[in-house]
């Protein structure tokens, strides 16, 4: 696989990662608002609505960031465009060529070089624009997920963890059944070791 073959194979994991993702955060977040129990804890309440909140969040970032990735890719490219006219234009130059055409118009070389150079600085500034936003957004989309899917996993563990916390404090040493249970055991072990 050369260069060009593994950077866009690895383009397509990206995207079809990115994909997933956001399917997945939609999905986490239907089931659960669907399958919500509130009104049992404040605790898992305020975990339950904030976990909403994140993950909504996250969605629309990463919807977000998914409209705008084809924008930075064509900006790139733009730019990629730029940096071969200029060159083109360079060689004209060494080439001796006064004269070069720049969209519709004949051109001094030196001027379309200035001219081209300005472009390209434009574009370059505007892509580096673009790629630090869908980075940040990125990053947002990500820790809102992260964050809300830890605050969904609190609201629904919190209710049974703090009644097992509860019942483990109040419970004695061992209930009446199992005292006996032990207590026969024992009894069976001595007999059974002096005869």
């Amino acid at each position: 696989m050369n260069g060009n073959a593994s950077r866009d194979y690895s383009r397509e994991l990206q995207e079809k990662f990115e994909i997933y993702l956001l399917g997945l955060i939609f999905t986490v977040l239907a089931a659960a608002v669907q399958t919500a129990k509130l009104g049992s804890s404040t605790v898992a309440d305020l975990a339950e609505l904030s976990g909403w909140t994140l993950l909504f969040v996250s969605a629309l970032v990463g919807l977000s960031r998914f409209e705008w990735l084809p924008v930075v890719h064509v900006v790139h490219g733009k730019t990629q465009d730029l940096d071969g006219y200029i060159k083109q234009a360079e060689q004209a130059r060494e080439g001796g060529q006064r004269v070069v055409r720049v969209g519709d118009e004949d051109m001094a070389v030196d001027d379309a070089i200035a001219l081209l150079q300005t472009r390209r600085n434009e574009s370059e500034g505007r892509k580096t624009s673009l790629e630090t936003r869908t980075r940040v957004k990125y990053q947002v989309h990500k820790w809102t997920f992260a964050v809300g899917l830890a605050l969904m996993l609190v609201a629904r563990g919190w209710v049974p963890a703090r009644a097992a916390v509860e019942s483990l404090a109040t419970a004695s040493p061992m209930s009446p059944i199992a005292a006996s249970a032990v207590t026969g055991a024992a009894s069976s072990a001595r007999r059974a070791s002096s005869r």
